[in-house]
């Protein structure tokens, strides 16, 4: 980072000396005003071009190479600009060498003079802007000069006086006006600044880089040679009584500028009758103490490249929050200046339409300063990690996520990182609609916010989903006579972790259960009856009435018993067999006397002798199963009856599959 000390003016009580040694800048020899960067390699001027009986005045642009100024380049488009036949003059460059100010008479102006300024782009210099009405009015608007960060303008205008007579006799004198740049931006209305300055005639003026040191050049009547004068103005906004810097007999000088602990100017000899001059510059007079500043330079680059960004910079007081200046990076590297003072602090806010939002303390004044980055880095996409949960159950969710940019309507998808974690890419600069789907389910959305200031490169979201419900009403009743029962149904959702438990139902009871969903679904505790097994699927189910009729435990009353499977040719029970064998289990418990017989049946897949077998092998794993879970085994009978009891023909696999089964069947109660 480039950390410059540079040197502004401050009034010092000493005499006025007589002379300086003045050296030529150049070998031109009509330029009219013109401004220096602070490497004093670069210049903005504009000089008078005599063509035929036309003399104009044109803007031009210089380069030093090797120690030694080249050959003005016109701009064209400037000069140029509208009918062509426009004067330029006044000009002013900002220390970041990104915009020209200066006066011009084009067409569109307000008055007859007015000021104007061109920013640097890709192409050069752009076509001018007309600054607003608080600054351009009807009368003629000359030599702007701004402060650093360009939020304070002072600039040469005709006042009208109140006396009518002298307003005729003077009515082409200038004074020197400003004008304060507000918070959104725009100028305040000027206003002229203190009379001991606006004495004589105004000829041109220049504003140190401190912003309260202010040059002019001044004649003290008409016919006079102009001289440069300076003033200091305090904290207080009052200006000290303007001193002459220095001056030569038969000499005017003119459009004064301070550079690099130089003073230039453009000198004019009066005697001669010259409507155009040279520069010259001289070392500061001792009159003239330096006051100490920064420049703090660097780049502002996107994040992780070396692409520039063309950023503001604003800088503003941390106590006040005034703003001091506004500076802006280059399109072509990134490149920014900012000039302070060494006695205070600042904040410095980095902004860019579509990019982040930085923010750095910059200060001289103590023992630990403290600089911004030399390589600020903004970034304009930013990463959104996105969770979706089932609002019940608080589990991700599998869902369909996507942003839609609220100020074009275009869509964003999201990547999928794992089940219900999902992540965005998306643009800064506008506000998002962050909308997540599933089916079955409640769309829900949000407002994700990236039109303002975002600091932080990912951001992490949640989002619930609520399921769409169904309602449902559930019947108990004795499977032989019809009549309602009081039970306990619960119904396990097989798709997700949920359990929905109705205790102690009436014989009508209504329910919400997910739509689309399938349910284990258990009807239990009613005594002296069975348990009742079976799948509700509500994805295909027609209707919302469910019937659950619950069979007597009367002796020789068979009940099949559901999902009680085993491999094929084995007696090993599957898992999948386990929750019907233990509601079998809490039946036992709650009828403690009850003697049953458990039943294995087959297909008639192989001879009826192996098929026997194989049965007695299944009812006898059960019955062990059972007693494993403390059930007596003199309350348990194996059978196995193979293929002799079908209850539908062995003509299909379908039918086989019907017949494979497990039933138990009611002994009647323990003796």
């Amino acid at each position: 980072m480039k950390r410059v000390a540079a040197f502004i003016f401050a009034l010092c009580p000493l005499l006025l000396e007589a002379q300086l040694e003045m050296t030529q800048v150049g070998t031109w020899a009509n330029v009219k005003s013109f401004s220096v960067n602070d490497a004093e390699d670069h210049m903005i001027m504009t000089m008078v071009d005599v063509s035929g009986s036309t003399t104009r005045e044109r803007l031009y642009e210089v380069f030093k190479s090797s120690g030694v100024w080249q050959t003005p380049i016109p701009v064209d488009n400037l000069n140029d600009y509208q009918d062509g036949t426009a004067n330029i003059g006044g000009v002013f460059m900002t220390s970041d060498e990104h915009r020209i100010y200066y006066h011009a008479n084009f067409a569109n102006g307000i008055g007859g003079y007015d000021i104007y300024y061109s920013d640097l782009g890709p192409m050069g210099w752009g076509e001018p802007k007309l600054l607003d009405n608080t600054i351009n009015t009807e009368a003629d608007e000359y030599n702007p000069t701004l402060s650093p960060g360009e939020e304070i303008i002072y600039f040469c205008k005709h006042q009208v006086l109140s006396d009518a007579k002298l307003e005729k006799k003077e009515g082409d004198r200038l004074s020197i006006f400003l004008s304060a740049r507000q918070a959104n931006g725009k100028w305040m209305a000027s206003q002229p600044v203190a009379k001991e300055l606006n004495v004589g005639y105004v000829e041109s003026i220049g504003l140190a880089d401190d912003g309260v040191t202010l040059f002019y050049a001044s004649r003290e009547d008409r016919k006079s040679d102009a001289k440069i004068h300076f003033a200091l103005k305090s904290i207080a906004e009052t200006w000290t009584l303007p001193d002459q810097l220095f001056g030569d007999d038969d000499v005017s000088d003119l459009s004064p500028r301070c550079v690099g602990g130089k003073f230039y100017c453009v000198r004019q000899v009066s005697k001669k009758q010259l409507s155009v001059g040279k520069i010259y510059k001289a070392d500061l007079p001792a009159k003239c103490v330096l006051k100490p500043m920064f420049t703090e330079s660097g780049t502002v680059k996107l994040l992780n490249t070396d692409r520039p960004v063309r950023a503001s910079l604003v800088v503003f007081n941390p106590t006040s929050l005034k703003i001091i200046g506004r500076y802006e990076s280059d399109s072509k590297d990134g490149g920014y200046k900012i000039t302070s003072s060494t006695s205070n602090d600042y904040i410095v806010d980095v902004r860019s339409p579509g990019y982040s939002f930085a923010s750095y303390m910059l200060d001289y004044a103590r023992d630990v300063k403290q600089y911004i980055p030399q390589k600020i880095e903004l970034f304009d996409t930013i990463r959104l990690v996105m969770s979706v949960f089932d609002s019940e159950i608080f589990r991700p969710l599998n869902s369909k996520v996507i942003a839609v940019r609220i100020n074009d309507k275009q869509v964003f998808r999201s990547k999928e990182l794992s089940a219900g974690y999902y992540e965005f890419a998306l643009p800064l600069g506008s506000d998002y609609n962050i909308i997540a789907t599933s089916a079955n389910f409640e769309e829900n959305k949000f407002v994700f916010k990236l039109a303002g200031d975002i600091v932080f490169s990912r951001f992490e979201r949640n989002l619930l989903l609520t399921p769409k419900k169904r309602k449902i009403l559930l019947k108990v009743v004795d499977a032989e006579s019809g009549e309602p029962l009081v039970a306990t149904a619960v119904f396990n959702n097989l798709k997700r972790e949920e359990k929905v438990t109705l205790k102690s139902t009436d014989a009508e009871s209504a329910l919400e259960l997910r739509d689309g969903d399938s349910y284990d679904l258990t009807v239990s505790n009613v005594v002296g009856y069975s348990f009742h097994n079976r799948l509700v699927d509500l994805k295909t189910m027609a209707g919302n009435e469910i019937v659950v009729e619950l069979i007597p435990l009367k002796a020789n009353t068979a009940i099949r018993l559901n999902n009680i499977n085993f491999d094929t040719g084995s007696a090993e029970i599957s898992e999948i067999s386990f929750p019907e064998l233990d509601r079998v289990v809490k039946l036992m418990r709650e009828n403690p006397s009850l003697r049953i017989e458990i039943a294995a049946h087959t297909d008639n897949v192989g001879s009826a002798a192996y098929n026997k077998k194989l049965s007695e092998k299944r009812a006898e794993s059960i019955i062990n199963y059972l007693i494993e879970n403390n059930i007596s085994r003199d309350l348990l009978e194996p059978k196995g009856y193979g293929f002799s009891m079908p209850l539908v023909p062995n003509t299909s696999e379908e039918n086989r599959a019907v017949n494979r089964r497990v039933e138990f069947k009611v002994k009647g109660d323990q003796e």
